[in-house]
């Protein structure tokens, strides 16, 4: 039997990103997302741990340069009902430089 016939691949677990500040990229996953801020070992360098439903993301204190313009994740997000007098969300069409 082959290697891959005995491999099931399930999903994907994380995904990782470079962000040169760790707090500003976790208030916008957790503070406006509202994603689910995880217990994070010490890895020797700032970072944090994000559950997004069934995936991660792990932030990584790291400055690797300019992003590269063609890697990208997307959400799959719904907003909850709002209270009638409570004014529509805002959305952000470009990604912001400074994460």
């Amino acid at each position: 039997m082959s290697q891959a016939s005995q491999i099931s691949t399930q999903g994907i677990h994380h995904v990782s990103i470079n962000v040169k500040d760790v707090d500003a990229a976790i208030e916008f996953y957790v503070g406006v997302l509202n994603l689910e801020l995880l217990t994070r070992p010490d890895l020797g360098f700032p970072g944090a741990w994000i559950q997004a439903g069934g995936q991660e993301i792990h932030l990584l204190g790291i400055d690797s340069g300019p992003p590269v313009k063609e890697q990208h994740f997307a959400f799959d997000a719904r907003f909850k009902p709002q209270h009638p007098k409570q004014p529509p969300p805002l959305w952000a069409s470009r990604p912001n430089p400074e994460f």
